[in-house]
This record gives C-alpha cells, sequence and structure tokens, in this order.
C-alpha cells in the first residue's frame, strides 16, 4: 500500500491513500465487517453478494429464493446464500433446518450466475467511500 504521511499538529496527522487502495481497503471492509452469511446459509438481503449485516460473505454468492424441488415453488418468506454457479436442477444442501426441506435439500428458483460488469454494489460503495475520506 503506498500512502504519504504528514503530521499538521501534535495530535493530527493527515494520511493520503492512492484510490487503487481505499477501493482495497473498501472491499476488506465490506467483505469482513457487514457482509455475515456463509453459503449454503438461510440470508436476509436478496442479491448477490452484499454490504449489509445479512447479506452473503462471499461476494459471488446469491442471496436468493429456494424450492424443496427441482422446479418447485419458493418456501415464502425465506432466502439461502447460495454459491456461484448454483443451477435449478442441482441440490445445494444447506447447513440450516428449514421447515419443508428434506435431507437439507435446496433447490434455487433461478440460476445463480455472475453479475454483469459494471454493476457490482462493492464498487459503487468503494467509490463513495473514496469521495468520503477525499472530502475529510
Amino acid at each position: 500500500m503506498l500512502m504519504t504521511t504528514r503530521t499538521l499538529t501534535p495530535w493530527a496527522t493527515v494520511v493520503t491513500l492512492k484510490s487503487t487502495d481505499l477501493a482495497m481497503c473498501a472491499q476488506t471492509y465490506f467483505n469482513m465487517s457487514l457482509a455475515d452469511i456463509l453459503d449454503k446459509a438461510t440470508c436476509t438481503k436478496a442479491g448477490i453478494g452484499g454490504t449489509t449485516a445479512g447479506s452473503c460473505k462471499v461476494v459471488t454468492s446469491c442471496c436468493a429464493t429456494f424450492s424443496a424441488t427441482t422446479g418447485g415453488t419458493a418456501i415464502a418468506d425465506k432466502l439461502l446464500c447460495l454459491p456461484l454457479g448454483s443451477v435449478v436442477a442441482t441440490a445445494v444442501v444447506t447447513t440450516d433446518t428449514i421447515a419443508g426441506i428434506t435431507s437439507n435439500n435446496c433447490f434455487p428458483v433461478a440460476a445463480c450466475v455472475a453479475a454483469p460488469a459494471g454493476a457490482s454494489t462493492l464498487a459503487v460503495s468503494a467509490a463513495a467511500l473514496a469521495t468520503a475520506v477525499y472530502m475529510m
């Protein structure tokens, strides 16, 4: 990490980071501090990856609906962190006990595919963090 440090007074120090370092810091912060649900566990924030509590810790995973059978109806009010590449026809074995699910086998209602380029929530959050730090 490249940075410069400048002491203004005995109690204030200015640290300047490159923008790429800010993005890396933001990614580490959001992945470690906020997103807290591991793959194959129930989650509460729908979407790919996440930056808030209740979202998938793995940035490529999908917090999405699932069913008890292939092509079945989604289990009401439940979401699961599905690993990238999960498909409708293949069971994802959950680590949680969920009513209506046999042998912990959950079937994604839709495939979990990678987010399209430029659609990363993390990139937007990193830009916001970089702007906030710059404004300080």
